[in-house]
Order: C-alpha cells, then sequence, then structure tokens
C-alpha cells in the first residue's frame, strides 16, 4: 500500500553501526520520529547547503489532524485471528481494534448486528402499534367522568410517554449507519 499523500517512497538501507541508540535520542529530543530526523539530515546533506529544513510537525499536532498508521507484530496465528474477527465484525481492521478498546470483548460480528436491527425494528413496531392503542384508550377514559378512572389515566398517559420517549431513541439508532465513524466518538 502506498502513503495516503500519493507521493512515492524511495527506501534506502543503512547500518548505522552503532548509531541508532543515539539517533533514538536525538529524535526524542526533538520529539519527532528517527525517520523523520534522517531524512531531515538526508534533506540538508542533498541540498548542499546544510542549511535548516523544515522540521516535521510534532507527533501529537500529527495525530490531531488525522489518522496515523499503526504497525503491530504478532504471532501470524494471532494477525489471523484479528483479521477474521474484524471481518466477521463486518468491519475495517482499524474500526475492529478501536471498537475493541471502546467496548472490550463487545464488537458482535455483522450477522449478530444484523440480527439485532431486525430485532429492534420488529419491537419498535410492535410498540408503536401499543402507543396508538395506549392512546385510544386514555381518550376513551378522558371522555368519561367516572372518577375511578383518574388513576388508570394517569398511569397510561406515563406509559405512553415512556414508550414514545423509546421510539424516538430506537428509530435515531436505526437511523444511524451500520458502520459509525469511530473517530467521531469521545
Amino acid at each position: 500500500m502506498g502513503p495516503s499523500s500519493g507521493a512515492s517512497r524511495d527506501r534506502l538501507t543503512v547500518d548505522l553501526k552503532g548509531l541508532k541508540a543515539a539517533l533514538q535520542g536525538r529524535a526524542a529530543a526533538r520529539g519527532v520520529p528517527v525517520s523523520a530526523l534522517v531524512r531531515d539530515v538526508l534533506a540538508r546533506e542533498a541540498s548542499g547547503e546544510g542549511g535548516a529544513v523544515l522540521a516535521p510537525a510534532p507527533r501529537a499536532a500529527r495525530a490531531q489532524r488525522g489518522r496515523v498508521r499503526l504497525c503491530l507484530r504478532l504471532a501470524v496465528l494471532d494477525a489471523h485471528l484479528l483479521l477474521r474477527r474484524a471481518r466477521e465484525a463486518g468491519l475495517p481492521l482499524g474500526e475492529f481494534v478501536m471498537a475493541q478498546l471502546q467496548a472490550p470483548g463487545q464488537v458482535p460480528s455483522a450477522a449478530e448486528r444484523t440480527a439485532r436491527i431486525s430485532a429492534l425494528t420488529r419491537s419498535t413496531a410492535q410498540l408503536a402499534g401499543m402507543r396508538r392503542d395506549l392512546a385510544q384508550l386514555s381518550a376513551v377514559l378522558k371522555r368519561s367522568d367516572l372518577p375511578a378512572a383518574t388513576p388508570t389515566r394517569t398511569s397510561l398517559t406515563t406509559l405512553e410517554q415512556a414508550i414514545q420517549a423509546h421510539l424516538e431513541h430506537a428509530s435515531a439508532l436505526l437511523a444511524t449507519p451500520a458502520r459509525p465513524r469511530l473517530e467521531d466518538n469521545p
């Protein structure tokens, strides 16, 4: 995969002959990755001017602007398991990892999520029908002059309001995309 900026990548392998620790320390002091420090030095040398080259923004500033690539070293079987579980959840790998961080062990598979949405859709439709029936019953009781009906009218009104609140929440949930953008969540 190429970088997202579209620029080509040129690679060079260099034997540092004991300079690695010093480079890591210098990069840490500047708040940049070792590769950025090395590119900076090479760019100055390549220009022949020895002048300063603009250093990349510190990691924290870059991370706030957008996405970053993360590399993990895993055993082959663990990597296959992680990829399989992300596929089963119907999520890209990065979103699956973030979902696991935000709700460990609670990321349903795509089939489970579809089944849950179907069940919620069915129960919401049933509740909508019950709400209409309760509203009609409450209206009938309001028209009657029976004093004994007052507590029942109050209970029905409270129940109708609770069902209406549930229906509003369920409608909002059902209207959200199947794959929410995790980076928008706090």
